[in-house]
């Protein structure tokens, strides 16, 4: 339970430190960043592509970002960026969260592994200040832990926040072909109505990809959702 906890804090540490960095504002151009191909492979944690058996096996990496989304072989995970949004190149992850440019490349695996998470992409709406945050993090030795109860621990990270609560509840949601539990989390900021979705990925693995909708609103994105896919 205490390496749960410890996973989970990291996490909320992560998305905390995304939305002070981001405060709603516009980030940095809407450009392919310059290290915008899949670092050099690292063969010592490597699972199938498509999480099945028979499949190639691909390296743990920081992914791709172009400027029409964002894929990654590891998690097998597309997103198609909205029409309108911006995204953090490379230079704005940097400054923002103190990374390197190794970090973001060929030691990413390495930088998760002292870290704990890293913001891997951020996308955000710059006319209501909605975002889109893509992190990952080090899941190692839960292995016993399912999304399901991953989410219910965040459910419990999340009541402990301060402001207003409209909702806070698990959702079951398709979500690339497969029923997900999604942490859905309604409250109110200065009169006005936010939500918060969060996904987790592979929870049960060595790494778990983490990803944070923030919205206008009371109602769950479901069409930032329906923007992710499979790669196969």
């Amino acid at each position: 339970m205490k390496r749960i906890i410890a996973i989970i804090l990291a996490a909320c540490m992560l998305f905390g430190l995304a939305a002070c960095g981001g405060g709603g504002s516009t980030p940095a151009n809407n450009t392919t960043p310059a290290n915008n191909t899949t670092p050099a492979n690292n063969s010592a944690n490597t699972v199938p592509a498509n999480n099945t058996d028979n499949t190639p096996a691909v390296p743990l990496t920081r992914g791709v970002v172009t400027k029409d989304g964002y894929t990654n072989e590891y998690f097998n995970v597309s997103f198609k960026l909205p029409a309108g949004w911006t995204i953090y190149d490379d230079e704005k992850l940097k400054s923002n969260y103190g990374y390197t440019d190794d970090d973001l490349g060929s030691k990413f695996k390495e930088a998760v592994e002292g870290r704990q998470a890293m913001i891997v992409y951020v996308a955000i709406d710059p006319k209501t200040g909605g975002n889109v945050i893509i992190g990952v993090n080090k899941t190692a030795g839960i292995s016993a832990y399912t999304d399901q109860l991953i989410a219910e621990a965040m459910l419990n990270s999340f009541e402990k926040r301060s402001e207003e609560k409209v909702r806070n509840q698990i959702t079951t949601v398709r979500f690339m072909g497969k029923d997900m539990p999604v942490v859905d989390y309604a409250y109110k900021s200065s009169g006005k109505a936010n939500h918060i979705s969060q996904i987790w990925l592979r929870s049960s693995e060595d790494y778990a990809m983490i990803l944070n909708f923030t919205t206008t609103g009371e109602e769950m994105p479901l069409d930032l959702l329906g923007a992710f896919s499979t790669l196969k």
